[in-house]
């Protein structure tokens, strides 16, 4: 989940440095709070067990400061890294006794973590099926590209695959048989995870209207368009050998053309790959469906 949820969906961005402030001394005076300082980013223990505490403690600063120094180069950004603020919620921390500001994202169907920019915080709950390492690193993602870009908007599918991709793309201990699977071209995979009800086009992906899904609590709708949308950063990466780098320099190139909307941002891949759409839909649903990483016809 990233920063456009809820207040943040409409662009209203408040930074409320007493409320950030007594945010902190409320959950201080109702559980025990722990603090770890890596680099940029503080982490702090809400309320964790022993062993939630022990992989909090684990997160390595060399793996913050890559996914930091990867999103600088690659929005052609440089100077210092942005302070961000991580909360992390133990397995027993209840929905009632969750403070309001973030009751409603930690405990939401839509994912497991959130940046929320009017608070400038990061919010994690502890549960069994995802890494808290990695949805840090998804989070972090959000973080940064909204801070280093002054809360530049991108479509949501950019925002998602980069995040995703960023999951993978920082190795850590616990992602090495995942980004095998996962990282396509970055990983030498091929592809093909997608079955024909999860796919979704380029351009469903960046028409996708994540309001209508979060007032709906659309939760499968928006795992698929995650899913999809990391496939899509892979794919372009695929073609980079006829349109260049696009993964890498996409960010930087929207922002400093100021281009925000989906139908824009359509153009821009095509016209970046020298593609015309069916082409380029045709090779993406091939790459997704098949793992076909043969170059697209009339492309020899």
């Amino acid at each position: 989940m990233n920063r456009r949820a809820a207040k943040c969906i409409s662009g209203k961005r408040k930074e409320n440095w007493f409320q950030r402030s007594l945010l902190i001394i409320r959950l201080r005076a109702k559980w025990k709070v722990s603090v770890f300082r890596r680099a940029y980013v503080r982490l702090y223990a809400i309320n964790c067990r022993a062993e939630e505490l022990a992989q909090v403690n684990n997160i390595e600063t060399s793996q913050l400061i890559t996914l930091a120094e990867t999103l600088q180069r690659w929005l052609h950004i440089t100077g210092a890294i942005p302070p961000v603020r991580v909360f992390f919620f133990g397995r027993d921390t209840k929905h009632e006794d969750t403070p309001k500001p973030i009751r409603g994202f930690l405990f939401s169907s839509m994912g497991y973590g959130a940046w929320l920019c009017q608070i400038g915080t990061i919010v994690i709950l502890f549960h069994d099926r995802v890494p808290v390492r990695r949805i840090l690193l998804h989070e972090l993602t959000h973080a940064l590209l909204d801070l280093l870009t002054n809360g530049f908007q991108y479509p949501r599918a950019i925002e998602e695959g980069y995040a995703r991709l960023m999951e993978y793309h920082i190795k850590g201990n616990d992602s090495d048989i995942e980004r095998e699977k996962h990282l396509g071209d970055y990983g030498s995979g091929k592809g093909g995870y997608l079955t024909d009800p999860e796919f979704m086009s380029i351009r469903e992906l960046l028409f996708f209207d994540v309001v209508k899904h979060w007032n709906k609590g659309d939760a499968p709708a928006f795992y698929r368009m995650v899913k999809a949308a990391f496939w899509l950063n892979t794919y372009l990466a695929k073609l980079k050998h006829q349109c260049g780098p696009i993964v890498e320099k996409m960010l930087a190139e929207l922002k400093s053309r100021n281009i925000t909307t989906p139908e824009n941002v359509y153009q821009w891949i095509k016209q970046t790959c020298a593609m015309e759409e069916v082409e380029l839909e045709r090779g993406f649903y091939r790459y997704c469906t098949l793992g076909d990483l043969s170059t697209p016809a009339g492309k020899q």
